[in-house]
């Protein structure tokens, strides 16, 4: 579980009190974060709150720390929920601090905080689809997988290896690669012209009017911008026939977006390729 046990000598020994001040348990257990900071804990809140932690009976002495790889505003927070009180205002909570908070109750078991921190991380994914991508790839939320995956298409290959290859197996990192690359593939059918219809011909035989090339170049550089925008295409495309103003170029987009809907449905989710 990556923790560690020190046994302090006498002058050194921790003088902690319990992050719930009215709470009357005896303090039995001492918890020093990444950071430095030592919490008073209670070996029988983390026997009842957690799986991961030991038995009671057989926990650490009082003399002993027990050193945890999680920063202190974790920390503080993981024992707030690992007591008979009020949880936290997870309102309040910043994203840095909940994507901690959020790995290490399920690392350490604590079902009493994982449906709020699930809950958070879902409300998270337009601010940060990758982090939470990561998450719910890694502790088994496929649902959650498939709504962050499309909205992390802008970042480049080189910022997700950089963001995951010290976070989880590289058969995710491969996931998220081909999971990526059928979306690429996707938006460079999309660039292209799309085909012109019979029925799309205006008079006299001409292929397109002057108002189809702006209305086209408008749609794609929504795309290029941002590549997650593809997922929408229908609506993406409806927003812009305004730049369109005949029946044959109007009837040529509704064909447009057709098609590329379409070839979005045929894209495998996310969790299918993990």
């Amino acid at each position: 579980m990556g923790k560690k046990r020190d046994t302090p000598s006498e002058d050194v020994k921790p003088r902690v009190s319990c992050e719930i001040s009215e709470c009357l348990l005896p303090i039995d257990v001492i918890l020093q974060s990444s950071d430095g900071v030592r919490f008073a804990a209670h070996s029988i809140n983390l026997e009842i709150y957690s799986s991961a932690f030991p038995p009671a009976a057989f926990g650490p002495t009082p003399d002993e720390i027990v050193h945890l790889p999680e920063s202190s505003e974790v920390i503080r927070l993981l024992l707030r929920y690992m007591h008979h009180h009020r949880q936290p205002d997870s309102e309040v909570i910043t994203f840095d601090v909940l994507e901690g908070l959020a790995e290490a109750v399920e690392k350490y078991v604590i079902y009493s905080a994982m449906e709020v921190c699930k809950i958070k991380m879902k409300e998270a994914i337009s601010d940060h689809p990758l982090e939470v991508l990561v998450y719910a790839a890694k502790h088994g939320y496929p649902d959650m997988c498939d709504k962050a995956a499309p909205a992390t298409l802008s970042y480049s290959l080189e910022d997700i290896k950089k963001y995951l290859q010290h976070r989880i197996g590289i058969f995710i990192f491969m996931a998220k690669v081909q999971y990526r690359e059928c979306w690429l593939e996707l938006i460079d059918f999309a660039y292209k012209d799309p085909e012109v219809l019979p029925h799309c011909l205006h008079r006299g035989g001409i292929r397109e009017c002057e108002k189809w090339v702006p209305f086209h170049h408008a749609v794609i550089t929504e795309i290029r911008v941002d590549p997650s925008r593809m997922a929408g295409i229908k609506s993406l495309i409806e927003s812009k026939k305004y730049l369109i103003e005949c029946l044959q170029c109007n009837s040529r987009a509704n064909y447009w977006a057709s098609t590329l809907s379409t070839r979005i449905t045929s894209v495998p989710n996310f969790s299918s390729f993990l």
